[in-house]
């Protein structure tokens, strides 16, 4: 689940979801307090469906401003946006006519099968990698001067602003067998771009190999974390990605994620309903959070996993999201008040007894019975460590539920667990700031703290919010690199000539057992090679490799001979 963070928390909106753009902040001078030599902008590596971004903008493989494959949503016009012709030299041109407040979309030639012969190579049949690199290189620099030029361009509150794009030219554009090495060689101009521009830039894949290949480079060619993160942020990342490896971690997600995605934080929102005349809503009713959307989940299918929605879907698949406060499909289960947080309470039952972490946590899901969401939260609690994410833990829902984990785990609800359930990522060390409230950790001393920015934020060196969102994004895209598993392509023929020599040894070895493989049917045919199949398999050996092949042994007779 972890590999799928970065493109869920910081960027996925559906595009009918476009929010105001906001002013656009350079970054400030370097403070004591601050990372040393970070570059100006940052690299994001996004397992993720390229429509679903909210940037500032994206580069789309097309030459089509209706292609339905990249716009679904487009009609054909009899007069369409009038474009400059895409030549040899000019290859992406930005669309016109863009909605105010709307992201940026550039279109760009990257099909390699339609270029004359005489510039393709004669081994390949395709053009050089360079062709298809020199179209990003153009959006980049397109794409830079007219985000310098809107000047209020960075959008959903960003710090700075977004690019993306995809690993152009490995779809259909005929470099599919150059993809390893078409990655690298995009890595190598977005961290050379980054450097000098502050402006972060997103490569968007499709696929686990893709996104194996990706984060495996970007652990050989990144600039140090520590200069963008520091050490202690790039420790408690890998401690997280150390968790979420051994399935000891789950998400707790909460509306602050939204924010990054153009939708207000909750407190925002319910000031704003309240203000409105045609909603019977109090500024002092407010005091649950408000995370409706389906930001989450648009992000998680963009990463071809599947999973269901408690409490609203009861089937066998084991990944799930929980909605505790409603969802925005559903408006009659959606959770504003203190009223409509007791009637919740009353509707899925109170907490009662301890419930067993084991049948919550696995067998749960595959119930047909009516759902217990405090339950639910109850036995993760007391069974994974919870990574709390744009979440209020003055939530008094999840008060009451930690309280009585608290009790359970010490036998005394008055003394707090030595033992941390959680860590909890904020923006700031101190809550609000110019209020007189206790540092995070007095409040929750079994929860760690996990501070964008350590100064007190009622402090005059202190980040701004929209800075430390950006760390925030930073330090979850970094938990996906250490999580990550970069070995799903070490038999995909595609990505040869990415490896370092380590990596190239051990794909020689596993080579030459592939071949031992395909050349004995009775080793395929033994008890044992589904397991080993599935291990080929998981390091990317192709579906049609012979030694995943079915073997031709004959069965035996009624005998117990062959015949």
């Amino acid at each position: 689940m972890m590999c799928v963070i970065a493109a869920t928390l910081s960027f996925a909106v559906p595009h009918h979801s476009l929010a105001p753009a906001s002013v656009r902040h350079r970054s400030p001078a370097p403070r004591l307090s601050d990372p040393p030599s970070a570059p100006l902008g940052h690299v994001f590596v996004l397992h993720a469906d390229l429509r679903s971004l909210l940037t500032d903008a994206t580069l789309y493989p097309t030459t089509d401003p209706v292609d339905s494959g990249w716009f679904p949503n487009a009609q054909r016009q009899n007069d369409p946006p009038p474009l400059p012709p895409f030549t040899s030299r000019q290859r992406v041109h930005q669309l016109p006519g863009t909605p105010a407040g709307a992201p940026l979309v550039f279109l760009a030639n990257v099909d390699g099968r339609l270029e004359p012969q005489r510039d393709c190579e004669p081994f390949t049949g395709r053009p050089p990698l360079d062709w298809f690199v020199d179209a990003a290189r153009q959006f980049l620099q397109l794409a830079a001067a007219s985000v310098g030029e809107e000047g209020t361009r960075a959008r959903c509150r960003r710090a700075q602003p977004l690019l993306a794009l995809p690993v152009v030219g490995t779809g259909n554009g005929g470099a599919r067998t150059a993809s390893g090495r078409m990655i690298s060689r995009l890595l190598e101009v977005l961290y050379d771009f980054t450097a000098v521009h502050d402006i972060d830039v997103a490569l968007v894949v499709k696929g686990e190999r893709r996104f194996s290949a990706a984060q495996a480079l970007r652990r050989q060619m990144a600039p140090a974390w520590e200069d963008t993160l520091g050490a202690r942020l790039c420790g408690a990342a890998l401690e997280l990605a150390q968790r979420a490896t051994a399935d000891e971690l789950a998400l707790f997600i909460g509306a602050g994620v939204s924010v990054g995605a153009g939708l207000p934080a909750w407190q925002e929102l319910l000031t704003s309903l309240a203000e409105r005349d045609d909603v019977p809503l109090g500024p002092g009713e407010a005091v649950v959070t408000t995370n409706y959307d389906e930001l989450f989940e648009a992000a998680w299918r963009g990463a071809a996993s599947d999973f269901k929605v408690l409490p609203y879907e009861a089937d066998a698949r084991s990944r799930f999201v929980l909605k505790l406060h409603g969802d925005l499909r559903r408006p009659q289960d959606i959770v504003l008040t203190r009223a409509q947080l007791s009637g919740a309470r009353e509707q899925r039952a109170a907490l009662s007894g301890v419930v067993q972490g084991p049948l919550m946590t696995k067998h749960l899901c595959s119930a047909s019975a009516p759902l217990d969401t405090p339950q639910v939260v109850q036995g993760l609690l007391m069974t994974k460590h919870l990574c709390f994410v744009g979440f209020s833990l003055q939530d008094p829902n999840f008060s009451e539920v930690a309280e009585t984990v608290r009790a359970t785990l010490t036998g005394d609800s008055s003394t707090a667990s030595r033992n941390l359930f959680g860590s909890l990522l904020s923006l700031h060390n101190r809550p609000l700031p110019g209020l007189r409230q206790p540092f995070l950790a007095e409040l929750w001393p079994d929860v760690q703290q996990v501070p964008m920015d350590m100064a007190d934020a009622s402090g005059p060196d202190r980040l701004s919010s929209a800075q430390c969102a950006r760390r925030l994004d930073i330090f979850l895209d970094k938990v996906s690199l250490d999580a990550s598993t970069p070995t799903r392509h070490l038999l995909d023929p595609n990505f040869s000539g990415v490896f370092d020599k380590q990596q190239r040894e051990l794909r020689e070895a596993l080579l030459l057992f592939e071949a031992e493989l395909a050349s004995r049917p009775d080793a395929r045919a033994a008890a044992g090679f589904e397991a080993v199949s599935a291990l080929l398999r998981g390091l990317g050996l192709p579906a049609d490799s012979p030694a995943l092949a079915e073997p031709d042994v004959l069965q035996p007779d009624e005998e117990g001979g062959n015949g």
